[in-house]
């Protein structure tokens, strides 16, 4: 009766498992995969008609007005938290939609990556991590632009708060 159960259970759960593991693989997970390909892939799907380099400058200068904050989860039965990445409130730029500042700071993330002329450096640049990844995702907020920044790991995502902080900080001043 045992070997009958158990059987029975393999027979439903094991296509089930078959099926979620292949959904795994196709759904195109990037971690794992090496900054550049990563960028190589995203720049050539993405960055046609993405802002010229003056428009990125003036769309990266324009967050340095940002409010930071951290995005983190906390556990309050075990009392443990985990930084999930960097919430950036920037002011709402005129002519720049969501849609279009997210195309801009993933495509100046990409060509930095990929070493490519023309893109914007700044001083504690938080849309890029040297030897890493940093997933880019802009909302619309309460009349603010909302940019969602996370590494691959909780040390990426340190890295990231910390970047996004001295990028955000009035220039002059001085941030740990």
């Amino acid at each position: 009766m045992t070997n009958a159960r158990t059987r029975g259970a393999r027979a439903v759960w094991g296509p089930l498992l078959c099926v979620g593991g292949a959904v795994l693989l196709v759904s195109g997970c990037d971690v794992g995969i090496a900054a550049p390909a990563r960028a190589a892939r995203a720049e050539s799907s993405q960055c046609a008609g993405a802002l010229d380099a003056p428009g990125e400058l003036r769309a990266l200068e324009s967050m340095t007005r940002a409010r930071v904050e951290s995005n983190v989860h906390l556990e309050y039965c075990s009392g443990g938290g985990q930084l999930y990445g960097v919430k950036m409130v920037v002011p709402q730029v005129a002519g720049l939609s969501p849609g279009k500042l997210a195309q801009t700071l993933q495509c100046h993330r990409d060509r930095l990556v990929l070493g490519r002329a023309g893109s914007s450096e700044l001083p504690n640049d938080p849309f890029l991590l040297p030897g890493s990844w940093v997933t880019i995702e802009v909302t619309a907020e309460a009349g603010n632009l909302v940019v969602m920044l996370s590494g691959d790991t909780v040390a990426d995502n340190l890295r990231v708060l910390q970047r996004a902080t001295a990028f955000a900080a009035p220039r002059g001043s001085v941030t740990n």
